[in-house]
């Protein structure tokens, strides 16, 4: 049908400028140049001393990828990892990331303002890591 063409075109530029858009986040985050090795080091040394015998529940808002935050959380007491993030193939890539956990991983691809408009699951911690930016 001509309508899918259009379509298939219209996801092949999408995906397009996700990629590049990536390549370029990846690049700020393997080089470290805004700290996140830091930034998630901190993260981690806080939950263990605020949650030492405590199962943690987690919200990880605009989690992207999760592959700075994966090895944050290894090793700490989880009960349940919640990530949300506008982005299709983010979380896809944050559902490998996050394999490994001990624990149950939720990941939502939402608008992350309307999803917590919404939230109803108790939470111990809510962490919105370097995405404030996309906020309009």
């Amino acid at each position: 049908m001509p309508g899918d063409a259009v379509e298939t075109d219209d996801i092949a530029r999408q995906m397009a400028v996700f990629r590049q858009g990536w390549r370029t986040y990846r690049k700020v985050v393997d080089n470290n140049y805004m700290y996140h090795r830091e930034v998630y080091g901190l993260l981690r040394s806080s939950l263990a001393t605020a949650f030492p015998d405590h199962a943690l529940r987690l919200l990880d808002v605009g989690c992207g990828d999760a592959s700075v935050m994966a090895p944050a959380l290894g090793g700490l007491r989880m009960e349940h990892y919640y990530g949300i993030d506008s982005s299709a193939p983010a979380i896809e890539l944050a559902r490998e990331a996050l394999a490994g956990l001990d624990c149950t991983v939720t990941l939502q691809r939402a608008d992350f303002a309307t999803a917590l408009a919404h939230w109803a699951e108790p939470l111990d911690a809510i962490w919105i890591g370097q995405c404030l930016h996309h906020l309009q």
